[in-house]
């Protein structure tokens, strides 16, 4: 019976540390997302001011 339980605490270890880093991978996502935006948004105002420039 002890095997058991330490199968299920293992598991419910593992599990945890699987929601962690579900979480974790969510976060560095969402902060790619958000360079990535800013890195189109800087390479259009940059194209628009190069067109602006050129007469």
């Amino acid at each position: 019976m002890a095997a058991k339980a330490d199968i299920a605490a293992v598991r419910s270890d593992l599990a945890n540390e699987f929601s962690a880093l579900r979480f974790d991978i969510t976060a560095l996502e969402t902060r790619l997302y958000r360079h990535l935006w800013i890195m189109a948004a800087s390479i259009v105002g940059l194209t628009v001011a190069l067109i602006k420039l050129i007469p």
